[in-house]
């Protein structure tokens, strides 16, 4: 009953929503053709969303395709409804991309690295909760100093990591070590890192 209370809100009263199997902190449903239901988990706060809906919305305004979320009849970004927060956005186009395609990493890497510049610069700062406590982890003390470490001290970690790496992974693949460069940065999201210019 309450996401039909949700989707009036939005003026979908004959709408029939569809759940989406995918998402482990928030729970989706398409709604029609070209919508999708966002139900936010019990740790998004108000501010946390907030600043997503700023995040996305300053990415969409860098040319970035992101889903922005759709206002209801009464202007607002969130429903609530029984406690749990809601928003409406549409659903985008695209497909799943080809791991098998040789030049794909190189071009998710730019693009990763496209992303994380733009992130850099933006202007909202986010809120003490944006990410729950269960996703915080202590930072081990050696990974603050990273940036102080010699050229050869990194290489060297980095190159045993890559080994490990390397052994874990299936034989058929090929993992080939970038060049030695001073300035590469770890990435804690994918555990790879990206070159700063």
């Amino acid at each position: 009953m309450t996401l039909r209370v949700v989707l009036a809100a939005y003026g979908l009263e004959s709408v029939r929503p569809y759940r989406i199997g995918a998402g482990r902190n928030n729970e989706h449903w398409y709604v029609g053709a070209g919508l999708v239901l966002r139900r936010y988990g019990p740790f998004s706060s108000d501010a946390a969303i907030g600043y997503e809906h700023a995040v996305v919305g300053q990415l969409r305004d860098r040319g970035w395709p992101v889903a922005v979320p759709i206002p209801s009849d009464t202007g607002r970004l969130v429903v609530v409804d029984d406690g749990r927060r809601y928003c409406l956005f549409p659903r985008l186009a695209g497909r799943r991309g080809n791991p098998g395609r040789p030049r794909q990493p190189r071009e998710l890497g730019r693009l990763l690295a496209r992303l994380h510049r733009d992130l850099a610069t933006m202007s909202v700062a986010a809120p003490p909760d944006a990410f729950p406590p269960i996703l915080e982890v202590p930072a081990d003390p050696a990974w603050q100093r990273l940036d102080t470490l010699d050229d050869p001290v990194l290489n060297g970690l980095l190159r045993r990591k890559l080994a490990e790496v390397r052994a874990a992974a299936p034989r058929r693949r090929r993992w080939r070590l970038p060049p030695a460069h001073p300035r590469l940065l770890p990435c804690g999201v994918h555990g790879s890192g990206i070159r700063a210019r």
